[in-house]
């Protein structure tokens, strides 16, 4: 899965150019791709159309380097998505578990269900307060769990029970699920800062001021 552009191009390629056209330039560099791969290796010579029906002869999602050119399209288009249209329409895509990325066979219904657990968690645990009150920088995972008084892992505890693991260092996997799908924002490895999305969980109210109503 290609998580955002940030990781495919260098920082000063995102400095120099605005990030609509940074993400044009990419989609039109892996479509040229694309079809100068199915003009090599697929029967018509040609992406199939989606206006035709799958043929047997017409998988070309099978191939490794398409699957990773198609990746990387989705990834770009879903950024672009998220970059133009109004902000809450991507909560509500994560609040109904839709999710544009390539699952496993058989997991797409899980996969769906980890993104709307994963921003029932954030909202519940009052996050986007917590990152409001740190800066640009953002706060580590660790930090963010202690300001929630929660368990240290409990931002991941979800996917700790489904993989059988329980481990601390799985607890950035529910705020990366969400930055992944534009949610929240991973600064560095397990260190998170809000976004234009995210900032519309936070109900302006200081996280310490919640807590206290929380305990009345």
């Amino acid at each position: 899965m290609v998580r955002n552009l940030s990781s495919l191009l260098p920082l000063g390629v995102f400095m120099q150019t605005s990030e609509l056209r940074q993400i044009r330039n990419l989609l039109i560099e892996a479509i040229d791709d694309l079809e100068n791969t199915a003009a090599r290796d697929l029967p018509r010579g040609s992406w199939p159309s989606l206006h035709s029906p799958i043929s047997a002869n017409q998988q070309p999602h099978r191939k490794p380097d398409v699957q990773k050119l198609c990746s990387i399209i989705t990834a770009a288009a879903y950024q672009l998505i998220c970059l133009v249209r109004e902000p809450f329409s991507t909560l509500i895509d994560a609040a109904g578990g839709v999710s544009l990325f390539r699952s496993p066979p058989g997991l797409a219904n899980l996969i769906k269900s980890l993104l709307t657990t994963a921003l029932n968690t954030a909202n519940e645990l009052n996050v986007a307060e917590i990152l409001r009150e740190g800066d640009n920088e953002g706060i580590d995972i660790s930090e963010i769990a202690a300001r929630c008084k929660a368990n240290p892992d409990k931002l991941g505890r979800l996917f700790n029970f489904l993989i059988g693991i329980d481990s601390p260092f799985l607890s950035g996997r529910c705020l990366r699920t969400l930055a992944t799908h534009h949610i929240f924002r991973e600064v560095r490895p397990n260190v998170f800062a809000n976004n234009r999305v995210s900032s519309l969980l936070d109900t302006g109210i200081p996280h310490q001021k919640i807590q206290q109503e929380c305990v009345h």
